[in-house]
């Protein structure tokens, strides 16, 4: 009996340690989700998609050298200047445009949960969770795949960057 009831314990213990989902995986998760809500107007579309996503200012576009793709298959990286958006990624002709990097300095571009550039620190804090990092005028966000950082002057946010990690 006292064998039983300790192997039944140790079971008890395993499941609930893996049951609790530590605090850091949920604010990883609420990070992604985050980004990955704020950037959907850019998702997987083609080229033409993004410049019609607002009046672009500048595009510019290279040869795409990182090594994620066989250069054999034509990868471009592109980066598209509209009124206070910026939006970089790679091009790979046949398949669609791979985001990389938002940039938004504009409060006409609202993110996700309602956040934009103007919105209080306190906002920020109260609906992302504690920053992973914080340094003089910026909060930084990291979740599992995706990052988030935001700028702030006089206690408002001025920028923000959205960094994706592109599969």
């Amino acid at each position: 009996m006292l064998k039983s009831t300790f192997f039944l314990l140790i079971f008890v213990c395993v499941c609930t340690s893996f049951a609790a989902e530590p605090e850091w995986a949920k604010q990883q998760v609420i990070l992604d989700n985050f980004v990955w809500d704020s950037t959907k107007p850019f998702y997987g579309k083609q080229l033409t998609d993004i410049r019609g996503f607002g009046r672009l200012e500048r595009e510019s576009s290279k040869p795409y050298t990182s090594g994620l793709v066989d250069s054999s298959r034509g990868a471009t990286t592109h980066e598209f200047i509209f009124s206070g958006v910026q939006v970089v990624g790679f091009f790979i002709p046949g398949d669609r445009f791979f985001l990389r990097y938002v940039e938004v300095t504009t409060p006409t571009y609202f993110l996700a949960k309602g956040l934009r550039v103007g919105s209080p620190k306190a906002e920020v804090e109260k609906l992302l969770g504690l920053p992973s990092q914080v340094l003089a005028n910026s909060f930084e966000y990291n979740g599992e795949t995706e990052s988030a950082i935001f700028h702030f002057k006089e206690g408002k946010v001025v920028r923000v960057e959205l960094h994706v990690y592109a599969d």
